[in-house]
Order: structure tokens, then sequence, then C-alpha cells
């Protein structure tokens, strides 16, 4: 019941426990509302005799919709003797009382006929009860409304504060762009953007907007600051990259009726202008074009929404990043050794002091080798390079300040030992480079886990320490796996069965990831020594036919991803 009932047993006689048999009413049976009205119920029951003594025990199961279930019945009896009778029931029993719990009435009484009616002291009928319940749950209600609308509110006012001050953040920091203050650390600082393809996503196609300020384009002309505020005519179609501050779109550049070019653009929102500029910076050096490269055509200021962004238009490589890849792909022996020729190629130019002309140029450090940073190209035989955000030019004037403000960058499972523990020797440029190193080989050992080069030799695709560490490592727990433990990946025992792979554990892996930095071999030293074992591959007597006719391939390939890179920058330069 709602509201407590009380049920009180009226004894208006002082009780004597009588000499003989007791007399109660016993039965099993549902009350008649005419029987039990709001104050009193009845019980239509047959007297019978106890035996002994005893108790007339009485329970009424109450039903708000009239019918009350009642059973009556004597309690405990004492036979032959009452000499223990005060002894076993309470004095609160013996005068009688009625108790309510749980819709319950318990009585029980110790004279006769006592159990023949029940007065409630107080009660409601079925009506009043039900409107008391229907009232209470309608305050239920109405309460539990109010406070989500309360709630609704709270949110609605602290999402429009958040909403209203970072817009006054971003047109502040707008209004320093466009006006060439000075920006704060804050303003401008670097962000790891790494490429990042585990969250692919398709969203339905929406057309570029106009473009402002600078524009800055790269091709046939090379590194040329237009400033006119004429957009290329780039179509953004679907997302294929996501990172924490940037995505990655598969987008369409047109040129006039001819079928559209096929490009690839990251997308950088306002406050993360200075991960754009780092990475644009970088790729618009007129000495960043090589073949394993990331092949970079334009950089473009865009309001979408009136909202700033800041893109970046890249070659499109259908086949991904090498993770991806090395999930769907194994490697034969052959292509193995490619990929990852291409790989050093592509390290040792950035490493080294002059390009391929040799016209001096500042050496490059990556500082976020990872096998989702490098992308396959069309012909599944060659790699590049990406994701320059976090890269730094390994200056010879740079201080050792200026060396220090670089931090502790990169992702956490590709970090070399020096790296986690903080001890790179600053004033060392070159220990900038062999960390790079170290990540890179442990993107090899990747690639030599996929790596078919006789039969039942791959295995399915791990990051480097999959056994051995989660998902998302941190820096305090590789730290705890790589220099404490001196833990490296495993090394299956089959690879040593093969020529190649064997020469490769010891002439390379184990040399790029030395734990002492000065002990590593460079990126160039490694790509020399893999055009050696690349011819330790076991080879079929048409093995010869087979690499001519590869070959051939390759340079078709070539060919037709040199024209289709032209007609981009033709299109671009039509437009600067």
């Amino acid at each position: 019941m709602k509201n407590a009932v009380i049920l009180i047993f009226f004894v208006n006689v002082f009780v004597v426990v009588p000499s003989w048999a007791m007399q109660c009413r016993q039965c099993r049976t549902q009350l008649d509302p005419d029987n039990c009205n709001s104050t009193t119920c009845t019980l239509d029951c047959p007297t019978v005799d106890c035996s002994c003594l005893g108790l007339c025990r009485t329970q009424v199961f109450l039903n708000y919709t009239g019918k009350h279930r009642v059973q009556a019945y004597c309690l405990q009896q004492i036979c032959p003797t009452r000499a223990k009778y005060q002894n076993l029931y309470s004095k609160r029993q013996i005068d009688g009382y009625c108790d309510v719990e749980n819709n319950v009435v318990n009585c029980e009484c110790a004279y006769d006929d006592c159990n023949h009616v029940i007065k409630f002291e107080s009660t409601t009928d079925s009506d009043v009860e039900t409107t008391e319940e229907e009232d209470e749950s309608w305050v239920v209600i109405l309460g539990a409304v109010s406070g989500v609308a309360f709630l609704c509110v709270c949110i609605g006012v602290l999402w429009y504060c958040v909403r209203r001050y970072q817009r006054i953040k971003d047109e502040d920091f707008e209004s320093k762009l466009t006006s060439g203050s000075r920006l704060s650390s804050d303003d401008a600082s670097l962000i790891d953007v790494g490429w990042d393809e585990s969250g692919k996503h398709s969203y339905s196609t929406y057309r570029y907007s106009s473009s402002i300020a600078t524009q800055y384009s790269r091709g046939s002309r090379g590194n040329v600051l237009n400033h006119n505020e004429q957009y290329l005519p780039i179509e953004l179609q679907k997302i294929i990259g996501r990172g924490q501050f940037a995505e990655v779109w598969k987008a369409n550049l047109q040129q006039d009726s001819s079928a559209p070019q096929v490009v690839s653009v990251k997308v950088f929102r306002l406050h993360n202008y200075g991960a754009w500029r780092q990475e644009k910076d970088m790729l618009t050096e007129s000495w960043m074009r090589h073949n394993n490269i990331i092949e970079f055509y334009a950089s473009e200021q865009h309001t979408v929404r009136g909202r700033l962004q800041y893109w970046l238009v890249t070659a499109y490589y259908q086949e991904g990043s090498l993770t991806e890849f090395l999930r769907k792909n194994v490697l034969d022996w052959d292509q193995f050794c490619d990929m990852c020729i291409s790989i050093t190629k592509g390290m040792s130019y950035l490493h080294a002091e002059r390009d391929e002309s040799g016209r001096p140029k500042i050496p490059i450090a990556h500082r976020d080798v990872k096998s989702c940073n490098i992308l396959v190209k069309d012909g599944r035989r060659e790699c590049v390079l990406a994701d320059f955000g976090l890269s730094l030019k390994l200056d010879p004037e740079l201080s050792k300040d200026e060396l220090a403000n670089a931090g502790q960058v990169g992702t956490s499972r590709y970090m070399a030992p020096e790296l986690l523990e903080r001890l790179v020797n600053l004033t060392d440029i070159e220990m900038f480079k062999r960390v790079d190193v170290y990540a890179m080989g442990l993107v090899m050992w990747e690639m030599a886990n996929r790596c078919e080069a006789s039969e039942g030799m791959a295995s399915p695709y791990k990051p480097p320490f999959g056994d051995q560490i989660n998902d998302r490592p941190t820096k305090d727990q590789m730290l705890l796996l790589v220099c404490k433990d001196r833990q490296l990946p495993d090394i299956p025992e089959k690879w040593r069965k093969h020529k190649g792979l064997s020469e490769f554990i010891d002439t390379v892996l184990n040399e790029s990831w030395e734990y002492d930095a000065e002990a590593r071999i460079t990126a160039h030293c490694v790509f020399e020594r893999f055009k050696t074992i690349r011819h330790l591959g076991d080879v079929d007597k048409q093995g010869s036919d087979v690499d001519k006719e590869g070959s051939d391939v390759e340079d078709k390939i070539r060919e037709k991803a040199k024209n289709e890179s032209n007609r981009i920058s033709e299109v671009i330069s039509t437009v600067v």
C-alpha cells in the first residue's frame, strides 16, 4: 500500500486463557466487497474447536480490486498441558494485535472467536488509492521531464558558450593570419597528423568553395607563389584516410571537357594551421621532387561554410598505405626487395646533403616513419614516403636550443630507444637520421613478415611488437619493453631457411635497430645492401625472362604515372 495502513485489532476484554479448548474462525476464502468495506472486515467462516490451547490466527491479503484473500486458522497448539503457555507466547500475542506489512494483515489473539471481525482504524477505498497512485505517477513523470529539460537547457547554454568562445578564437586567429601578425606557439604549434586509414568513411560529395589569400604551386614551374585568388577546379569525392587533425580525400581535378584527373587532398582545419604550414613548407622545397617521395602539386587556403581550411594537393595512390596493402597482400621475394629498395632510396635521399643532380640541399629527418605513412605506388613494387608534418630540416646552423625544441615526437611503437629515454644527442644532427633508420627497420620487419620468399613462409599481418604489446602502446609501455627489457620483434626461425632473408636479417635488420644509435647503419648503406641481397633469392630457370617481362611492365607503369603527373602540372599551371 502507498499510504501507511494501520490495522488495529480491538480487544475489549481482559484475556484469560481458558481451561478448555479454544474456538477460532477457520477458513480459506475470498471476501466479497459486502463483507469487507473501508473500515471493517467480517469473516464469514465456520467456528472450529481447537483440540488444545493456542492462538487464533488470521491473514488478510489485501487487493484493491475489492477482493481480499483470507486464511484463518489455529496457530500452534499446546497439548496436553498449558504449563509453558506463558513462555511460548508473548504478552502481545496473548492480548491480541494486528500488523500490516507488504499489503498483508497479520492478526493473532487468544480468546474464543476473537478473529471474527477485523476493524480498520483508517483506510481509503480503491478509487481514492488509484487516484493517489496516478497523482504520484504524474509527479514522478513531471519531475523527470523537468529534469531532462533543465539538463538540455544547460547543455545548450554550454554548447553555445563553447562555440562562441571558439568562434572568437578563430576570428582572432584568422585576423592574425590575414594581417601578417606574429603567431604564438599555441597558434602555430606542430601537431602529429599521421596518415591513419583506420577510420575510413564515405561522405557525400560537396563542391569546392572559393579560395582566398595565397596559393602555392609546384609542378612544371617549380616553387611559385601565386598572388591571385583563383582556385584549382577540385571536387572532393570521399575520405580515404583520417588522422586526429587532418582528413585525406580522394578528389577530381577538372580540366575543361576532358576526363578529370584523380588527386589526393589533405584537409587541415583552422587550428591545425601550424601542421599544414610545416608540411607545405617541406613539400614546396624544389629539391623534394623524387621518385620515392609523395608527388606534391599545390597548397591552397579555402573558406568552406564560413570556416577556413588548408589543403595540400598531392598525387593519388590507389593502393593506399603500406599498412593496408600488407593486410591484404603477401609479397614475393622480388617484390619485397623492390619495395624495400624504394623506401630506403627515398629515405637516403631525404638524409642526403645533395640532390640527385649533385646540387647542395638541406638533409631532412622524417621523424614519423611508419608503415601507414608510406604509400604504395600503382605498380605495387615501389613506395613513396608521405606525411612530413613532423619533419625537421637538419640545417647545420641550427643551435642546440632550436634542436631541443623539436621535442619527443613520432609514434610510440616506432620510437628508437634513445628517443624513448629522451637521450638524443642534440649536438649531432646525424642522431635524428639514426632515429629514422630504426623506425625504417621496424617497417622492413613488417614487410618481411608478409614475404612469401618460399612456400609457407608468410605470416598473418601484425605490427612491430604485435605479439608483445597492445594495439595502442604508450611511450611508457614502449620504454619498459624496448629499453628496460631490451625487446625486439620476433624473428621466426623459418626466415633463416631462405638465403636472401637470412642475409637480410644479418646485414640489414640487426644493424638497423641496434640499441646504440651510433652503431646503426645509415639509410644509404641499407639501400646499397638491399641491391645486393635482392639477387640472393631463389630464381627458377626462366627467372631472367620473368624479370625482363616484369621490368617492361614497370617501365610502362612509370611512364603512365609520369604522363599523368605532367598533365596535372599543366592543369595547375594554366590556373596559376
